[in-house]
């Protein structure tokens, strides 16, 4: 059995559908109604839907929440934290700043093989 499929909400669908599809390789299959949903897949049949927080949603995600994807090589993982880093996407700027913070972060992403 294997996972293949997360929601995330979002205030903003079209805007986060384009970071998925600029820096994680994810395609728009659909999209529903003036920025409500958007249906997503990478080159692995990951499907990822985004959806428009509703009223009673959580204002935010839990401080721990995550998403993690698994790549061949640490060289990879530094390449992609430089990527969001230049485009101003990385929570932190430099690898030295991400390994210095407490608890680690996303930018803090590992190649696992």
């Amino acid at each position: 059995m294997q996972l293949k499929h997360l929601n995330l909400t979002t205030s903003d669908v079209g805007a986060l559908a384009s970071f998925f599809e600029r820096f994680f390789g994810f395609k728009r299959l659909m999209t529903r109604g003036q920025d409500a949903f958007a249906l997503m897949s990478n080159q692995d049949e990951f499907v990822l839907t985004l959806m428009k927080a509703k009223e009673h949603d959580p204002a935010a995600y839990p401080e721990t929440f995550h998403v993690g994807f698994y790549v061949g090589a640490p060289d990879d993982v530094r390449a992609k934290h430089d990527e969001l880093a230049q485009a101003g996407r990385a929570r932190f700027k430099s690898r030295a700043e991400a390994a210095a913070a407490s608890p680690p972060s996303i930018a803090t992403l590992r190649a696992v093989s």
